[in-house]
């Protein structure tokens, strides 16, 4: 089995996610969020019960995460 490099979704917790999208997207209001970890790709965090982010967990599956969001 190969070894996979650790990334975002791997080594970040709910808050460090939080700040994460509140940079990124500073029109949001972020009220609450929920991590959901339980994912072997990504962790995933609902923000406002509306939106949905991705982060993964490997630094191999960013590639796969890309093509995903062009498709979208």
């Amino acid at each position: 089995m190969e070894k996979l490099t650790p990334y975002l979704g791997e080594v970040l917790d709910e808050n460090s996610f939080s700040q994460l999208v509140e940079r990124s997207f500073p029109q949001f209001s972020i009220e609450r969020t929920h991590l959901i970890t339980s994912g072997w790709e990504s962790k995933v965090l609902i923000v406002n019960d509306e939106y949905v982010f991705r982060f993964p967990r490997w630094l191999e599956l960013v590639p796969k995460l890309r093509r995903e969001v062009k498709l979208l």
